[in-house]
């Protein structure tokens, strides 16, 4: 939405660097499971008062934002692994490059 999964470059290399999104995934994640978790104990709180459509409502919500947040953790963890896999291949032309112009 924000371009916050978009490759950069350092200005003074030129060496690609991964989107600052990656490194609060964690963050992500562990928010992520601490909502569905109070989603989960509002469900069992409501059902014991039996407010059984409440109940049903919290505990599809708590199993949503799981889903989601497992989801954008596969997503982040392939788009980290094609990363790595293209930024060795730029090294190793870097590198093959950098040996050409050797005497």
């Amino acid at each position: 939405m924000f371009d916050q999964d978009r490759i950069s470059f350092d200005p003074r290399t030129g060496r690609p660097q991964p989107p600052v999104a990656w490194k609060v995934i964690g963050l992500e994640v562990v928010f992520g499971w601490l909502t569905a978790a109070i989603f989960l104990s509002s469900g069992v709180f409501v059902a014991r008062q039996g407010a059984w459509g409440w109940c049903a409502a919290c505990l599809l919500m708590a199993a949503l934002i799981l889903l989601s947040v497992q989801w954008r953790k596969k997503q982040v963890d392939r788009a980290k692994a094609a990363f790595e896999k293209q930024l060795a291949a730029y090294e190793r032309g870097l590198d093959a490059m950098l040996r050409q112009d050797r005497p």
